[in-house]
Order: C-alpha cells, then structure tokens, then sequence
C-alpha cells in the first residue's frame, strides 16, 4: 500500500467523524440549546460514573481543571447535574445527572444511533463484518505500536 492510499484511509475515516460530529452537535443544539460537544462528553461520563468527582473528570478529559470547572459550573446552571458533599468528605463534591441531564444523554445516545446508522445504510451485513474486522486491525496496529 503506498503512503498516498494511507492517507487517503486517514482522511476518510475523518471526514466520517466530523461528519458524525457535526450532525449530533446539530441535533443537540436544536434539541437542548447550546450545549457543547465537551458539556456532552462530560454528561456522558457522568451518567457513566454517577458520583464522580471534578478531578476524575479532569483527567478522563484530558482539560485543564479551570476549563473542567467552569464547564461543570455552566452544566449545573442549565439544571442539567448536581454537586453533592458526601458524609465525611468536604473537599470533593460528588456529581450526578440531574433528570434533564439523563434526557440530554439519552437524547445523545439516540441521535448517535440513528448517525451510526446512517452512516452504515447501504452495507451488507457481510460489508459490515468486514469494516468492523479491518478497523479492529487498524485500531490494534496503533495499540501494538504506541
């Protein structure tokens, strides 16, 4: 394979994501207003690890804690979390999805479906076995190589 066939696989599979991301991006923003794609990932975390704490978030997104907080702040204007001091530890509030949060991220995960979907219409079942088998590889080179 020649370099110029690699990239073109790269800028593929970017096209694709950006595409992916821009049309969720789209749909939240006409469903719930302004919320970025980080607010979303850290709603995601969230409602994945409910109780978590603001520096766990921190380094699950790889941000700097006052951009972490201030995005947080924001969230939590929009009633979408809430920050509970636990019994016996005063320095780190736990965070959880308030009910508009939990909408917001099943909204997410709906509209994410429908653009995986989407994305995959005109694949066989034997297409789609194959893609999914050639991004595994992809995906383990770069685990083995790192």
């Amino acid at each position: 394979m020649t370099a110029q066939e690699d990239t073109k696989i790269s800028s593929l599979m970017r096209q694709i994501m950006l595409k992916k991301q821009i049309y969720v991006n789209h749909e939240l923003e006409v469903a719930h207003g302004g919320l970025t794609a980080h607010q979303v990932m850290a709603l995601m975390y969230i409602h994945r690890n409910p109780g978590i704490i603001q520096r766990e978030i921190v380094t699950l997104t790889q941000r700097r804690a006052p951009t972490v907080s201030v995005m947080l702040k924001k969230i939590e204007q929009d009633h979408l979390i809430v920050r509970k001091v636990p019994k016996g530890n005063n320095r780190n509030k736990e965070i959880f999805l308030t009910a508009n949060g939990e909408k917001v991220v099943k909204e997410f995960q709906k509209v994410t479906a429908a653009t995986d979907a989407l994305a995959t219409t005109n694949l066989s079942t034997e297409q789609k076995v194959i893609l999914i088998n050639l991004l595994s590889k992809m995906n383990g080179n770069l685990d083995t190589n790192m």
